[in-house]
Parts: C-alpha cells; structure tokens; sequence
C-alpha cells in the first residue's frame, strides 16, 4: 500500500516572524495550522485530486495538528559567517521540545532552514487510513525560506 502515498509538500500560508539580531540575538515563530495548503504530492498511484487535497488538509489541521498555534522561541542564535545556529523551544499541538535549527543566509537576506523531526515527539499520532494500511511517515522535515528586511 506504501506505493499509494504520496510525499505531501504542504505550505503556511499565515505565518509570521521576529528576528532581533544584537547583543542578545532571538527569533520568534508562529504559524496557524489552519492555513496548511497542499503545495504537490509526488509519487502515488494516481496524481492528487482537489478533493484528495482537502481531505489531506482537513486531517492535517484537525486530527494531525489540532488547532493550537505552532511556534518557536529561541534561546541560543549563533551566526558564524553565513551560517546561523537557532537552538529553542519548538511547540506543535500543544507539545514542547528543544530544538536546534541550521540556516544559511545569503548575501542577499535570503534566509533557508530545515528541520527534520519524528511527529511522534510532539504527541502526534501519525495519520492514516485505509484501516491503518496507508499512513503518513512518522519523519516530516520543516523547510524555512524568508528574506529579512534591508535596513
């Protein structure tokens, strides 16, 4: 059955964030899970439906994340050269645990991080369906792009 799934590339649509760069650097995040939208599913036996999509999104933002906001507060911002080491306090459905975020930044203020983390450590049971035949993988990783404002 695992090759009737697809890997989901979901985007937050309603998002913001905080960067204060000084002598007592932090990043803030928040992100509503209500506004996930399926970006694409490669693989899969069939390619996604609109309808596939809404059902993915409803599971994903009620059974999968529920309706707390998803944030992060960092407590350790390291920049060497055009790497940045963001270590905190990431909290999704309800669940808090430390993490450490590696980011890149371009000369341009282009700011790329990933996350990879188990689902299961935030109390997230993984989706499935089709009597449990056909679920989500417990890993899921976490892509940031942003750009910080020039000034």
């Amino acid at each position: 059955m695992a090759k009737a799934g697809h890997d989901l590339v979901l985007e937050i649509k309603d998002w913001s964030g905080t960067v204060d760069v000084g002598d007592s650097s932090s990043v803030e995040l928040t992100a509503s899970p209500g506004s996930i939208e399926v970006v694409s599913g490669e693989g899969g036996v069939k390619a996604l439906s609109d309808g596939d999509k809404d059902k993915i999104k409803k599971g994903a933002t009620g059974k999968v994340l529920g309706g707390s906001p998803i944030t992060f507060q960092s407590s350790d911002v390291a920049l060497n050269g055009s790497m940045l080491n963001v270590g905190g306090n990431l909290s999704i459905n309800g669940t808090s645990n430390a993490v450490n975020i590696p980011c890149t930044v371009g000369d341009d203020g282009t700011v790329k991080c990933s996350i990879r983390f188990d689902q299961s450590t935030f109390g997230i049971k993984q989706y499935s369906t089709m009597m449990g035949n056909l679920k989500v993988k417990d890993s899921v990783e976490v892509v940031i792009e942003a750009t910080l404002p020039t000034g």
